[in-house]
C-alpha cells in the first residue's frame, strides 16, 4: 500500500527518515573520540535571544516543540535541547550556518524548525571569544555611564550565568549585532528589571587607582549600586563606602 502521509509544502520541512541539514547538536558530556562525525556542542553553539518554530507535520508522529506557540526563548529552546537530546537517545538535532536549528525526536517523528531573530541577540556563553573590545562604556538602568575594561565586563557576564540552587530566572548576557552586550544581574520575577548596556568603546590611556574595597577603578565601580563586586579578601561587598583616591 502507498505511503499517504501527509507531508507539508513548507521547505524548511524534513521528510521522516531523512537526514536533517546541518551539522550534528550534541549536548552530553563524552570524549571527542567516542563521537562519530562533525559535531557542535550546546556549550560552543550560537543560541539566539529569541525564535520563531514550525512544526513540521512530513513524519509518522507529531513534533515535539519547545514549549508552546510561534515563538520560544533561546533559554527555552537551550533548556529544551539539553533535555531532550540527553533523554531521548535516539532523538537528534542540528544547525545550519545561517544559524537555524532542526530537532525530532526519533527519525520516525516529524521535524521542528526554529528560526532565530538575528536582531534579538546571541546568548553569551563563551565571554573568552564574545567579548574582544578593549574597554566598553557601560550604562545602567538609571542612564549613568561609565568606561569599564573587558575582563569586567567578562566578571559581570560570569554573574550573569551563575546557576541558582533552584530553578528560578538567573540573570542573563546577550551579545547584539553591533557588537555591544546587553545584560542584567538577575531576573524576572525576583527582581525589578535592572538591564545594562555595554557599548565597544576606545580605551583609556590610563586607568585609575585601585578601589582598596574591591580592587576595581573608579570608572569601573558599578553606576547604579546594584552590580556587587568583591572585596580583594574575597569577603563580597557593593563598594557602598567607596570613595574617590584623595589627590
Amino acid at each position: 500500500m502507498a505511503d499517504t502521509r501527509a507531508v507539508t509544502t513548507d521547505p524548511s520541512d524534513i521528510p521522516a527518515r531523512q537526514p536533517l541539514p546541518g551539522t550534528r547538536i550534541i549536548a552530553h558530556r563524552l570524549p571527542a573520540r567516542g563521537i562519530e562525525g562533525p559535531y557542535l556542542h550546546m556549550d560552543a553553539a550560537d543560541i539566539h535571544t529569541a525564535y520563531d518554530q514550525t512544526a513540521g507535520r512530513a513524519g509518522d508522529y507529531p513534533a515535539s516543540t519547545a514549549g508552546f506557540g510561534r515563538q520560544t526563548t533561546g533559554q527555552g529552546l537551550n533548556n529544551f535541547l539539553r533535555g531532550s537530546l540527553n533523554f531521548w537517545l535516539s532523538s537528534e538535532a542540528t544547525m545550519t550556518d545561517d544559524g537555524v536549528i532542526r530537532y525530532r525526536q526519533t527519525r520516525n517523528h516529524s521535524t521542528v524548525t526554529f528560526t532565530p531573530d538575528r536582531a534579538s541577540g546571541i546568548q553569551i556563553n563563551r565571554p573568552s571569544e564574545q567579548v574582544t573590545a578593549a574597554a566598553y562604556r557601560v550604562t545602567g538602568p538609571t542612564g549613568v555611564t561609565q568606561v569599564w575594561r573587558d575582563r569586567d565586563i567578562r566578571d559581570a557576564i560570569a554573574q550573569c550565568r551563575l546557576k541558582p540552587v533552584v530553578d528560578w530566572p538567573a540573570g542573563w548576557a546577550h551579545l547584539m549585532p553591533d557588537a555591544s552586550v546587553r545584560f542584567a544581574p538577575g531576573g524576572l520575577p525576583w527582581n525589578a528589571p535592572a538591564i545594562y548596556t555595554a557599548e565597544p568603546a576606545d580605551e583609556p590611556d590610563t586607568w585609575d587607582a585601585p578601589c582598596g574595597e574591591c580592587q576595581y577603578p573608579e570608572p569601573e565601580h558599578d553606576p547604579c549600586r546594584l552590580w556587587s563586586r568583591s572585596r580583594a579578601d574575597g569577603t563580597g561587598c557593593t563598594c557602598a563606602t567607596y570613595t574617590p583616591p584623595q589627590a
